[in-house]
């Protein structure tokens, strides 16, 4: 990692410093909070953490009423990062704040002489944890090295399950930097983008000003190479490659330019500030954000050929933030763009992706930010990505649908009904991951179930033919009984994270007899029904309801050994 990077967090950690007037290892434990937890504005992040002595070795605590989650941190800072390892008592004397929540008596002991901060944020996060049922969560952050063998130590010995105890050491905390500048959007100065004079210039001054006029595409070429991928912060999809799109726009590049002006669309370019000087034939540009034309620009940067020929460009200077994610919005709306895209930036999915990254997991939002590409293009993500399990939001809207609205619209809807018309219905706004993982791990179990079936299901020489669309009833029959469960589903979570080879096995093996049975109901619900198409019967939003009129003792039955193999296996648990 380069030097100058390093800095970089230094200036952050010092520009909050004398915003906040903090000590630099609370300046950086508030640079971790606002860096890590998106949805924590400056009060709150400045009320959780501890200052002054006698901190009982805890400098911020955090109560996540969305995620139920009391996260404890932890900070070792030195100037001078990556220079010296943390050490194993350290993370063994913070390991112990674990034992405070034994109950009342060992808490009170731990906390005695505790200062006055201390003690009524760790007494919140008692009450939230004996109370709430909120999951702890220690996190550690530190600008030192790594110690080899940290993670057998805080699971093998301390006995810590996944995602009770993180370190963030100097290579992952210099991610969550990197990752910090390529997600927000960063200050790009001002910018002079030549027009040509020949073509007529419009001007819409009200409500916000606005410019139409033609550009150089050797312009744009320039513009492009200057920023990379800051320029396209505020779009909704990244580049996404030779899709059949770019492919037109590179061959009308090589082989009719003259013509790119009237095949193209055109881009959208949204800025703080613009002006226009007309004598020497440019637009000032103050923060210059491409948020329509992401693919026309990145495709012109990426054209090794002679630039020839202009493009239409669109202008407007707003810094209404209501304006600019409307606008945003509807400069995208129209094909090939889907609804999917139209929801990427959206604080829910935003907040969503924080804390799945938070746990490991990499949950996609933005096609074009796939994580095998990302993966390529920033090698230093599998520090922070540990799982090397894809989450997508497609996928996740899919689940939910079976499970909130209906099997049968999980079945005949995409997303342009799931991030369209039904998107509030399915990413309510105090939504949690584990809201969103739970489901999503019940929906992956039934399809280990029939995964790489040889033999016939009934009429089916390829069982997943039925199966596929039948899966989403199964979700949403075996969903049921569980939803009555106190803390399912990070109980679920827990076991699909923790259990070993051995429990995992004999889980599935008892819900696989389950699985096939409910199948087999639904199966025959669609032949006694007498729908000549399954595709078709699978796809009514009546179904579910007739196969529980028709089926209900079976149902009912079968909802019972679900109940039992879940309480043996993981409800008995107690979630992390």
């Amino acid at each position: 990692m380069p030097v100058e990077k390093y800095e970089d967090l230094i200036k952050q950690i010092e520009k909050i410093q004398d915003e906040s007037d903090l000590k630099d290892y609370h300046a950086f434990v508030y640079w971790f909070i606002e860096t890590s937890f998106e949805q924590f504005e400056r009060e709150n992040i400045l009320n959780s953490i501890c200052d002054g002595t006698h901190d009982k070795g805890v400098d911020a605590v955090i109560l996540d009423p969305i995620e139920k989650k009391v996260k404890i941190i932890q900070s070792k800072f030195e100037r001078a990062g990556n220079k010296t390892q943390f050490s194993e008592n350290d993370i063994k004397l913070f390991g112990g704040v674990r034992d405070y929540f034994q109950n009342r008596r060992a808490f009170n002991a731990a906390m005695r002489s505790a200062n006055p901060v201390a003690l009524r944020l760790m007494n919140s996060a008692f009450d939230g944890i004996c109370k709430k049922q909120y999951s702890l969560q220690l996190i550690f952050i530190t600008t030192h090295k790594n110690i080899p063998g940290v993670e057998d130590l805080i699971n093998e010995v301390m006995g810590f399950k996944t995602n009770e105890f993180s370190v963030y050491d100097y290579s992952r905390v210099m991610y969550l930097l990197n990752e910090k500048m390529r997600g927000f959007t960063p200050s790009l100065g001002h910018y002079h983008l030549p027009y040509k004079d020949e073509d007529k210039i419009i001007v819409r001054t009200f409500p916000f000003k606005s410019w139409v006029f033609t550009v150089p595409i050797e312009a744009l070429c320039n513009m492009a190479n200057k920023y990379h991928d800051n320029l396209f912060r505020k779009n909704v999809r990244d580049f996404l490659g030779l899709s059949v799109c770019n492919k037109g726009i590179r061959q009308t590049l090589k082989e009719n330019p003259s013509n790119f002006w009237y095949y193209n669309n055109g881009i959208s370019i949204l800025c703080d500030e613009a002006n226009m000087n007309v004598e020497n034939k440019y637009i000032r540009l103050v923060n210059p954000q491409v948020i329509n034309g992401c693919q026309t620009v990145r495709s012109i940067e990426k054209f090794r050929g002679e630039l020839q020929g202009d493009v239409l460009v669109r202008v407007i200077e707003a810094k209404s933030h209501e304006f600019m994610n409307a606008l945003t919005l509807y400069q995208n709306s129209s094909n090939p763009v889907d609804k999917r895209d139209l929801k990427s930036n959206d604080p829910i999915q935003v907040r969503l992706k924080t804390e799945f990254k938070i746990q490991g997991y990499y949950y996609e939002i933005k096609r074009g930010q796939e994580y095998d590409k990302m993966r390529k293009k920033y090698p230093a993500m599998k520090c922070q990505y540990t799982r090397d399990i894809i989450i997508k939001n497609a996928q996740v809207a899919k689940a939910l649908a079976a499970i909130k609205l209906s099997p049968g619209i999980a079945v005949s809807k995409g997303n342009e009904d799931f991030f369209g018309n039904s998107y509030d219905k399915l990413f309510v706004s105090n939504i949690s991951t584990h809201s969103c993982l739970a489901p999503l791990i019940l929906f992956w179990w039934i399809k280990e179930s029939y995964k790489g079936a040889k033999r016939k299901f009934y009429k089916f020489d390829k069982p997943f033919k039925f199966k596929n669309p039948a899966s989403y009833y199964v979700l949403k029959l075996i969903h049921e009984p569980l939803n009555n469960q106190s803390d399912w589903e990070r109980k679920v979570i827990s076991f699909y994270e923790n259990s070993d080879w051995e429990e995992s096995t004999s889980f599935s093996n008892k819900l696989n007899k389950i699985v096939s049975q409910y199948f087999k109901v639904i199966y025959e619900a669609w032949r006694s029904f007498e729908e000549p198409n399954h595709n078709s019967y699978l796809k009514k939003t009546t179904t579910v309801e007739e196969i529980r009129k028709k089926y209900k003792k079976e149902i009912g039955q079968l909802n019972k050994q679900t109940l039992n193999i879940f309480r043996k296996f993981i409800l008995k648990q107690r979630s992390q």
